[in-house]
Parts: structure tokens; sequence; C-alpha cells
């Protein structure tokens, strides 16, 4: 298995995909978005050039493909709602939740052990961990489609997340999860070129909800399967979506507002708001300028997992230090 092939290959089809769903959106006016005019469905295109190319050139286990189908149930109702026929977040939550149980229970992979004492002892106790990996694998299928708020930010954390997924598995031998992890963070970059910077399409809830559910499931596996990888290091690699739901949660609880209900407070906006201050007549920079801050908040910390993801004292205290800085980063934000 050529990993170089399949990164290359995926990127391209995802993005010869891309132009056709491009295209298609507009002739027959399907998932336009009605305040920018421009389609939503561009996700669409990373599931099916992830389809193709792992059927073709990865030879996917079963844990894998029920994964992968799962995804695609909440991608369904995510694209439901890129189309107009939404029926509001609980929905999704709750087929996201409903998804998530249904894997956990076919793949029996869940997260067993935690590298702390007192958690491991916690962790020992399977209905809580089950419980735990449940709403992590829910929860980040939120927390991709809230980061997707700004053009190439939720697609550039996910290249980022998949790139040291993928160095965690080639490590400890997953070769065939490696595979599939650089083959989505090639779709990904497939799907970039037509959303960053222009936002000629976007990535839609079809995208965000089966990157988040895919990529929490990749890192849940590589935890299960292999004890030495510490589940601090996917702390660290999913810290910035994290930080980003429970801040914006939070906030609006604190504020008397429905935590469920969006708005443009996230510290996203919050930088593009101010790159736009700063940059007048110049929104493209903008968009450029926050976008790649936000994504190195994400990229130090993924990294330094990446090399270090059987050292859980170690990770625990970049864990501490990540959240704590995107804590303040988001407060500073909010004062600005």
């Amino acid at each position: 298995m050529n990993l170089g092939l399949i990164f290359g290959v995926s990127l391209t089809l995802c993005a010869a995909v891309t132009y056709a769903i491009l295209k298609t959106a507009y002739k027959l006016s399907l998932g336009i978005d009605g305040t920018r005019g421009v389609p939503r469905v561009g996700g669409l295109a990373i599931i099916v050039s992830i389809t193709l190319v792992s059927a073709l050139a990865i030879d996917l286990t079963r844990d894998a493909i029920i994964a992968l189908g799962a995804a695609g149930v909440v991608a369904a109702v995510g694209l439901l709602d890129d189309l107009g026929f939404g029926r509001g977040p609980l929905l999704k939550l709750a087929v996201s939740l409903a998804a998530a149980a249904a894997t956990v229970a076919l793949t029996d992979v869940f997260v067993s052990h935690i590298n702390t004492p007192i958690l491991t002892e916690l962790f020992a106790y399977t209905p809580l961990a089950v419980a735990v990996s449940i709403l992590a694998l829910a929860g980040m299928c939120h927390g991709i489609n809230l980061i997707d708020g700004l053009h190439g930010l939720a697609l550039s954390f996910a290249v980022i997340a998949f790139g040291a997924l993928t160095m965690i598995a080639l490590s400890v031998g997953e070769s065939k999860i490696a595979g599939l992890a650089l083959c989505l963070a090639g779709a990904c970059l497939g799907l970039m070129a037509f959303n960053f910077p222009s936002g000629s399409i976007f990535t839609g809830d079809v995208g965000s909800y089966f990157l988040g559910f895919v990529l929490a499931w990749i890192a849940i596996y590589l935890c299960h399967r292999h004890e030495d990888v510490s589940p601090w290091a996917m702390l660290c690699i999913f810290a910035y979506p994290i930080v980003d739901v429970g801040y914006a949660a939070a906030r609006r609880v604190l504020s008397g507002q429905n935590p469920m209900r969006g708005d443009r407070e996230h510290l996203h906006h919050r930088l593009m708001r101010l790159t736009g201050r700063l940059r007048k007549n110049n929104p493209r920079g903008s968009v450029v300028i926050a976008t790649m801050s936000c994504s190195a908040m994400a990229l130090v910390p993924a990294i330094f997992a990446a090399l270090n993801f059987a050292e859980p004292q170690l990770l625990m205290a970049l864990a501490a230090s990540t959240v704590t800085t995107l804590v303040a980063v988001n407060w500073m934000m909010s004062a600005a």
C-alpha cells in the first residue's frame, strides 16, 4: 500500500468531484446557501472520494467499515439540513448519539484506558468507558461543525488531526488506519482548494459531521488497540474544537441563552472581525489571517502529541497548558 499514492489520488479525485458538485449544485439549485449563494454540500466530495479510494486501494478492517458506515448515516442527516430539509440540532444530536452507540456496540472499540492512576481505575468500569466514547464520537461531530464557520478552518483542522493520527498509526504498525487517515487528509485538501480562501463551496453539515465522527473513531481505535497510545495525546490533538464547544456553551448558559443555538461569537468569528478592522477593504486577507491563526493553535499541540504519544505525564502537562491557553485566548478575544 503506497501511502503517497493514496494521498495524491484522494486529493485529485476529491478536487474533481468537488468541481462536478459545484457545477451540478448551481445547475439544479440544490444545497445553495440562502445568504451567500454558494453550495453547502462540498462534504459529499470527501465521502465519494474516501469511498472509492478506500474500496480500491485500502483493505479496510470490518471495524473501520462499520465506523465509516455510521459516519455516513450521521452525514446523511447533515445533508438534509444542507438541502433545506433539516429538523434542527436535536435530531442531529440524537442520530449522532445513536450512530456512536451502534458503532461501539458493533466494534467493541472504546476508550479502555487513560494512563492516569485514578482515571485508569474509573475507566476500568466498562459502562463509563463506553459512555465517554459515545459522547466523544457524537461530540466531535458537533465540534467540527461548530468550527466550520470560517473558510478553510474545519478542513485545515481536519488535515492537521488526520496528519497527527497518521503519524501515530504508522508508529504502532496500523498501516490500514494510517492509509485511511491519510486518504481523508488528501480529500480535505482537495475540497479546501475550492473552499479556502474564496469560499466557492462550503463543507456543509454533511462534511463536518462525517469528518468529526471518523476523526474521533480513529483516535479511539488507536487508544483501544494500543495501550501505549495515550488518550492524553488525543486530547491535545482535539483541544481546539473541544475548547471552542465548551467555551461557547458556557458563554451561552451564563448569558441565559440556549447552548444549542448557534451564534457568531466563536473565536474564529472574533478573529475575523478583528483582522477585518485591521485590514480594511481586504476581506480575503482577513479570512486567510484568521484561518491560519486558528489553525496554528491546533497545529502546535497536534505535532507535539504525535511525536510523544506514549508519554502520558508529558502529554497531561501539554493538554493542561493547551486548554488553558485556548481558554485565555477566547476570553481575551471576547473582551477585545
